[in-house]
Parts: C-alpha cells; sequence; structure tokens
C-alpha cells in the first residue's frame, strides 16, 4: 500500500512517501513539502500500474539528486580553463535554484523553462542587466549537465529533449572592433607597457587576461616564428605564427639574457596582472568612446573582434580565421560572415569598368 506520512526530526517536518516497486522492493523517500510528496507518489504508483518495466527504466531518476550531478560535473571539468571562472559559479546558482536534495527525475522541462525565464529577469554577479547571450551560456551549461547525465547513466531521458530549445533568438553578441584608423590612435595614446600589449592582442587575436598577460620567454620561438598560447576556455594549447611585425613587437621587448620562465609583459620589473584600468585611460586619451554599454564603446576583448574582423577584410576565410583565434567551433566564427561577404563585394567591384566601351568607340560607331 503507497501511503504518505508526516515525519518529524532535527531538520523540522518532512513528508515520506512509502511504497513497493515491480520488484517487490520497498521504496521510501523524504520531501519537504507535502505537496511534493503526494504529487510525485501519485505519478509513480501511475506508472507502475501502466507500464513496470518503464517504471524500472526510469527508477534510476529516482536514485540520484542534483547535487549528485553537480559533484561529477564538477569532478569532470574541473581542470578546464574556464572551471574555476564560469563553471563553478553557476554550479552555486544551480544548486541554490533546484536544491542538492532534488531527485532528476522531478526537473522537468517546466522547471528548465521557469529557470530560463527568471534567468531573463535576474541581473548578473556584476549587477548589469543580464543579456541574450549571457542567458543561452548558463542554459548551454545546464544542458549539457543534463547530456552528460544521461551519459552517464543517471537518467533515462534529457528533460531538456521534451520541448522546443530553450535558447532565446537574437542573441546579441558583440561585433565591435577598431576600424584601421583608430588603431595608431589607441597605440599613441597607450602607456609604454601598454602599448606592445595591444599589439601582440591585435596581432595573436588572444584574450584578455591570462591568454596574454602569462605569454614567458619560452612561449615565444624566434627559429620557429610562433608564439605558443594556452587558450583560457578550453585549455588547449596553440601555436601561433608571429607575422614580422609582432616579431620585432618581441625583440624590442626581450632582454639580453631573457630567463625562459619569465614573463614578457612587465611593469617596474613585475608580471602586469591586468590592463582595464590603463585600457580605458588609452581609450579616453585617443578619443575612442571605451565600454560594453556605450556606443560604439570598445573594450579590450574587442582587439581580439579587431584581429578577426581585420583578417578577413585583407581577404582571410572563416576557416583561417577559426584557426588563428582558437575557435573550437566554427558557428562562433560566423560572426564574422557579413564581412565576408563587403570583402567579396570589393573583389567583384575590382572588375568594375572592364567591359566598358570607351565614349570614343562607342561615338565613332
Amino acid at each position: 500500500m503507497a501511503t504518505v506520512r508526516k515525519r518529524e526530526g532535527k531538520n523540522g517536518v518532512s513528508w515520506q512517501i512509502d511504497y513497493f516497486d515491480p520488484n517487490g522492493k520497498r521504496v521510501r523517500e523524504s520531501f519537504k513539502k507535502k505537496k511534493d510528496a503526494v504529487d510525485e507518489l501519485a505519478k509513480r504508483v501511475s506508472l507502475i500500474a501502466e507500464n513496470p518495466k518503464r517504471y524500472l527504466e526510469k527508477a534510476r531518476e529516482y536514485i540520484h539528486t542534483f547535487g549528485e550531478l553537480c559533484q561529477r560535473y564538477a569532478e569532470a571539468f574541473q581542470d578546464q580553463a574556464s572551471f574555476k571562472t564560469t563553471k563553478a559559479y553557476y554550479l552555486e546558482t544551480f544548486k541554490a535554484h533546484f536544491g542538492e536534495s532534488t531527485l532528476l527525475g522531478n526537473i522537468t522541462y517546466y522547471e528548465l523553462e521557469k529557470y530560463r525565464n527568471h534567468l531573463k529577469k535576474k541581473p548578473t554577479r556584476h549587477g548589469n542587466l543580464r543579456t541574450v547571450r549571457a542567458v543561452n551560456v548558463e542554459i548551454g551549461i545546464l544542458r549539457q549537465m543534463f547530456s552528460k547525465a544521461g551519459s552517464w547513466g543517471m537518467i533515462d531521458s534529457n528533460p531538456f529533449d521534451n520541448g522546443d530549445s530553450l535558447k532565446l533568438k537574437g542573441e546579441n553578441v558583440r561585433k565591435q572592433f577598431l576600424e584601421e584608423k583608430q588603431i595608431p590612435q589607441l597605440l599613441l595614446a597607450a602607456q609604454p607597457h601598454l602599448q606592445p600589449i595591444i599589439e601582440t592582442a591585435i596581432h595573436l587575436g588572444t584574450r584578455p587576461g591570462k591568454e596574454i598577460l602569462s605569454i614567458k620567454w619560452k612561449d615565444v620561438d624566434f627559429n620557429k616564428g610562433t608564439v605558443r598560447i594556452k587558450r583560457n576556455k578550453t585549455g588547449n594549447i596553440d601555436h601561433i605564427p608571429m607575422n614580422p611585425d609582432l616579431e620585432a613587437v618581441f625583440k624590442r621587448l626581450k632582454p639580453k639574457k631573457a630567463d625562459p620562465d619569465a614573463h614578457v609583459f612587465l611593469y617596474d620589473g613585475k608580471p602586469i596582472r591586468s590592463v582595464l584600468h590603463s585600457f580605458k585611460q588609452a581609450c579616453e586619451k585617443a578619443g575612442i568612446p571605451y565600454g560594453l554599454h556605450v556606443d560604439g564603446g570598445i573594450v579590450f576583448h574587442d582587439l581580439r573582434h579587431t584581429c578577426a574582423s581585420h583578417l578577413i577584410m585583407r581577404g582571410a576565410n572563416l576557416k583561417e580565421v577559426q584557426e588563428h583565434l582558437g575557435h573550437e567551433n566554427i558557428s562562433t566564427t560566423d560572426r564574422y560572415l557579413h564581412l565576408t561577404e563587403e570583402a567579396k563585394k570589393k573583389t567583384a567591384c575590382r572588375l568594375s569598368g572592364i567591359t566598358a566601351i570607351p565614349q570614343a568607340v562607342q561615338e565613332a560607331k
């Protein structure tokens, strides 16, 4: 006989469901709310009556909790470069919302959709208005977690598959970049320690922070003409070719007796940890708008977009840009597709007039 019992203990009142599964095994489980216990018991009893085999297939969803999934996910991805800066934060917000003790089988597509809608109204951890992209990134990580739960045998089916995609449309991907005439203006306005960093960021297309500031002399290979970069997001190691301009930057910076383990970019003899403040000052001095929420505003990350944009406008294709920037997926590089179309138009326009009959010849006819 299936029942719901009220239980009182050190942690307060809970509601326990008690029933037998199709194999005759007794199942007891506690819930914080009576309504949740009653609803869950009714769902399981109904499934046992209608399809005992299906119940047994789904039984693992009544065993594993969301907290277990978070722990396994953390163990699997803790060595990923972006885990500490991004995923660890999201895991804590997920646990706070869904509850660590919540069974995976109780997190339905409806619950996920509610969370997506909740995110649209929720400010970021920095207090800013949450963008469409920010919502999609967070939902994307949650989707990956449930996909892994299926691979790890923790759930029978992914709740994300029970409805339309929860990805919001109209993702506002930044496409801001420096025009060619703005680059020398910014370099002339930059402090001496910042100028080579800007040059390197534009030539390599590296991300701000560790990708560029952690470059050491052992990463710069003048013989092979490459720079070794560890990608922040993926942890992948890339060896990016240096062009003559970038090679000149590094040769200008390199001391006569360079320690291979010494950082390339220094200020007062110490490794530079951040350039956000000095970059903002350089933009303001150069008369270039600064900031994410400023019309036409530039931030340091836009030097990466500057690299990609000018590569394409100078004839590089999307595949070449993908490899240079270290994008894992070509779809990430597709944001620059409009520039390739413009480049194609310019190429076509180079033939303008080639078939025109000179006016004098026209009149002679």
